[in-house]
């Protein structure tokens, strides 16, 4: 059973539940992210200005993300616009972020691998929050099991009747696909956060950029195979917007990702970059 949209009201004025998530999520990423700029020895300070800059990038990412994954719910430039109306992309959000980082970091002459590296547990983290709400909401679904479920152990999502979308009225249970998503990203969390710490601790050679390429790759992975587990209404459709974003992503990052292995070194004494 999944949660309600509305989680309560101030008087007359519904306070959503998926909003309560979002704020959430930007609270713990926000934290997580601040504490891996304080132990990695770099100014907390930018952690807020990319929060500031970044959120309004992160809207108009997720808002357009939606819009080109789902273009059929449209029927005008307006209507695509209105995001207060609901639909946002949790990914189009972490590349608008993302797009916002890179402009604040170019413009202040940082490192951007550098800054990359130090977000990405943190993003990760964000997706993993995000992808969990989207189990709790119900507004992820999985391709349908047959009614009748072989054993009661199988993990399955039962879906409330107004939850269901249209064809599929008939189908109780429905693949979990967001949990799928969820346990899958938060165990590149954990590989990314035994990493940083690993290096804070250790020390030694560094090579910048590809602890956040590498995460790309994993997520987009991740999106690439659970994608053949939604609720689409075109089966047997191969080339699904999500998928191939989901291709196009992997291959770039990986491409990014080789480029920096092979690139320039930082040295990691514990306390800074050198």
């Amino acid at each position: 059973m999944g949660l309600g949209m509305i989680a309560f009201k101030i008087g007359s004025v519904p306070v959503y539940t998926y909003g309560l998530l979002v704020s959430l999520t930007i609270i713990i990423s926000y934290g997580l992210a601040w504490l891996n700029f304080r132990i990695h020895g770099e100014g907390t300070g930018h952690v807020t200005d990319l929060l500031l800059l970044g959120l309004p990038f992160a809207v108009i990412g997720a808002r357009a993300g939606y819009v080109l994954h789902y273009p059929e719910q449209f029927a005008s430039w307006q209507e695509a616009l209105a995001f207060w109306q609901g639909g946002l992309s949790p990914y189009g959000g972490v590349t608008g972020f993302l797009l916002a980082v890179i402009i604040l970091a170019a413009w202040r002459r940082h490192n951007i691998w550098r800054v990359l590296d130090l977000l990405a547990p943190a993003l990760v983290f964000a997706l993993v929050l995000t992808s969990l709400g989207s189990f709790a909401l119900q507004l992820t679904l999985g391709t349908p099991f047959v009614s009748d479920l072989p054993n009661d152990h199988m993990l399955a999502e039962y879906v409330e009747f107004s939850y269901r979308p249209a064809g599929w009225e008939n189908s109780q249970y429905f693949h979990p696909v967001a949990l799928y998503q969820a346990v899958l990203q938060f165990i590149v969390f954990l590989v990314l956060a035994w990493k940083s710490l690993r290096l804070w601790r250790c020390g030694g050679r560094y090579r910048a950029g590809c602890t956040f390429f590498g995460a790309v790759a994993a997520i987009a992975l991740i999106r690439l195979v659970c994608g053949f587990f939604y609720l689409t209404t075109e089966p047997g459709n191969l080339l699904l917007p999500g998928r191939i974003m989901a291709v196009g992503t992997f291959l770039v990052a990986m491409l990014f990702y080789l480029w920096r292995a092979f690139g320039s070194r930082f040295t990691y004494d514990g306390g800074h970059f050198r």
